[in-house]
């Protein structure tokens, strides 16, 4: 039995911990976020290397640093091993007035590996090609020159510019490590782009994410205009054109090629309904680059001012819209039960997906996948609410059939479209389907983010009751957009999610605000975090906002109050083969916390405990005697 013992005087503090039996070497999982004292900056390499354990095959390469507004300076490091980029792992340190607060990331433990290939990459794409198994290619259907500009290429034989595999090391911290290469595969018929790994010593397929992320529509609903709206064009040479130096938007006329498309024009600046397509996709997407940079200071999707494209009326009766990597793309409907998908939280949902891949870069697959939705999903409505002064919390309704207040997905409750409200809760999605249930497994954060906002009373499906005093959109969104673009990486799960929100509500408004309260409530509203059942309890001291001690005197006798100076404490335990054989205890001065024992096999666990500051013993013990 090994004790381990934990000096708690943060507010929060991230651990992830992982059993293995002696048979199979155990996989080493590290923490999403690391709180720090008093760490110069200067020794932020060696906090890197301290906290991640590097080895001499490992590296972490500078590739990003950002300054945000609250004078913070944020660099992302790309891991590598043996000078081989890890797949999807970075690690980004955070630094305020010369110290370094907190470390935060995606970090993987790669084993031993042989990282020069055995097959050449023309041969692995080949095998990327076959399980695509698409009949044309985009890079067949664009020029060479015009397809090498938007892809890492090479030329084939025939003179094409095939996608250029990169040989990456692909790690989930829980399987052995791979060489594979990763290929950017954009299909045309039948539509798709996806990266594709492939075993660069077997050819063998790893996986694929896939790059297209799209509005989805899993039923009817009526028709709904926004109506003609204000928008800025230009008069190059000739008609008026739906061009800014931000926002362009063309007409595929039905069709799919792009390179085909036309500009949407009008012989004056009245843009008539015959346009009506493309001035709303086109006002959408102004509106949406005004709130992005008026809200949160950030310049168009990528934060350096790319112009965002759209495309209109793709192929006949396209009941879909769609993220390709680089522009956005919007189907007419069918004509029947879904109109034109342009309407404005579409357009900022679509757009949104691009600065999630220019930020956190979130996976396209279950959990992670989950999440990229759920951003979009909620930048989609307060772009909605930015641009009409309100929202609806209903996703596509304007888009819907028959009137009757149809959409995609509902935020303020998300069981209308059998999605969950609760993490792992009733309605949870634990198929393969959906790349994972991106857009049911939505609805979490989704919820969390409305409770957030709006405030609610009830009780989950986890019988945890709940009451949370909404903090205004303006401040939701302020913590969303810092955990997206601060805290989050490419495999960021929802425990992450929420220890990076706290994180952010503890940066904007201060360790003990109501802010960082509602947030934690909020999250232990949908499931996320245990021991929250009552969350917030009421404090009858009479504090005021900003002066909260942490101590209830409303009576003759002082008692810690849990409203306010706890630390919010996580746990990640993830059993293995014989999940029966593990328990825990968690004490403090001789007295037990909190304990566990008897859990299943190769089953995920996640723990939260709002902890006064002190000293804490952890325990944790295998019956069985042969490790941990």
């Amino acid at each position: 039995m090994k004790k381990v013992y934990l000096s708690l005087i943060l507010p929060l503090l991230a651990m992830t911990l992982c059993f293995a039996q002696s048979e199979k070497k155990a996989k080493k999982i590290f923490p999403s976020l690391i709180q720090l004292t008093d760490v110069s900056a200067a020794k932020k390499g060696t906090v890197l290397q301290e906290h991640l354990g590097l080895r001499q095959a490992d590296e972490m390469k500078s590739i990003k640093v950002t300054q945000d507004e609250l004078g913070m300076t944020h660099e992302k490091f790309q891991q590598y091993y043996n000078g081989v980029i890890v797949d999807g792992a970075t690690f980004t340190t955070h630094v305020r007035n010369g110290k370094v607060e907190t470390l935060s990331g995606d970090y993987k433990h790669v084993e031993e590996l042989n990282v020069t290939p055995a097959l050449a990459s023309i041969t692995a794409l080949s095998a990327a090609i076959k399980h695509i198994g698409a009949t044309e290619y985009m890079w067949e259907q664009e020029t060479p020159e015009t397809y090498a500009k938007g892809h890492s290429c090479v030329k084939d034989p025939n003179g094409y510019q095939m996608p250029k595999g990169e040989l990456v090391i692909v790690s989930d911290g829980k399987e052995d490590a791979q060489l594979a290469y990763k290929f950017d595969i954009y299909a045309v018929a039948p539509l798709s782009r996806d990266y594709v790994y492939i075993n660069a010593n077997t050819g063998e397929f790893i996986k694929k994410y896939t790059r297209l992320c799209n509005a989805y529509v899993p039923g009817t609903c009526a028709t709904l205009y926004n109506g003609t709206q204000a928008i800025t064009c230009d008069n190059s040479s000739g008609p008026y054109r739906l061009r800014t130096a931000d926002v362009q938007t063309f007409d595929l006329n039905n069709g799919t090629n792009y390179s085909n498309a036309s500009d949407v024009t009008s012989n004056s600046t009245n843009f008539g309904s015959g346009t009506a397509t493309g001035n709303q996709a086109h006002y959408g997407a102004e509106k949406t680059f005004d709130y992005f940079l008026g809200q949160h200071n950030r310049d168009s999707y990528d934060g350096n001012g790319a112009i965002i494209r759209s495309y209109v009326s793709y192929s006949s009766n396209y009941v879909n819209a769609f993220w390709d990597g680089s522009r956005m793309t919007y189907g007419d409907g069918d004509g029947v039960n879904y109109g034109p998908l342009v309407s404005l939280d579409i357009v900022g949902h679509e757009i949104t997906h691009g600065v999630v891949q220019n930020s956190s870069n979130l996976v396209y697959s279950y959990e992670s996948g989950a999440l990229n939705e759920s951003f979009a999903d909620i930048f989609g409505e307060c772009i909605e609410n930015y641009a009409q002064g309100t929202n609806d919390w209903l996703m596509g309704d304007h888009i819907g059939a028959g009137g009757s207040g149809g959409a995609l997905r509902n935020m303020a409750n998300p069981n209308q479209f059998n999605h969950p409200d609760t993490y792992l809760g009733d309605s949870w999605y634990a198929g393969s389907g959906d790349n994972g249930g991106v857009h049911y497994n939505s609805g979490v954060q989704n919820k969390w983010f409305y409770i957030l906002t709006v405030g609610e009373t009830g009780v989950n499906d986890n019988g945890e009751s709940y009451s949370v005093t909404g903090i205004g959109m303006t401040k939701a969104a302020a913590i969303a957009y810092r955990n997206l673009t601060v805290y989050l990486s490419t495999n960021s799960q929802y425990a992450d999610a929420r220890a990076g929100a706290i994180q952010s509500a503890i940066d904007l408004y201060g360790a003990n605000s109501d802010e960082v309260l509602m947030t934690t409530a909020a999250w232990c509203a949908v499931g996320v975090g245990s021991g929250c059942n009552g969350l917030p309890p009421t404090c009858d001291d009479g504090f005021q906002n900003g002066d909260e001690t942490g101590v209830d005197c409303g009576g003759s006798n002082c008692a810690p109050c849990p409203c306010y100076g706890a630390a919010v404490t996580t746990m990640t335990l993830v059993t293995d083969n014989y999940g029966s054989e593990t328990s825990w205890t968690l004490t403090s001065g001789g007295t037990t916390v909190e304990s566990g024992s008897g859990y299943a096999n190769n089953t995920t666990y996640n723990f939260s405990w709002n902890l006064a500051p002190g000293d804490y013993t952890f325990t944790i013990n295998d019956s069985y005697g042969d490790g941990i």
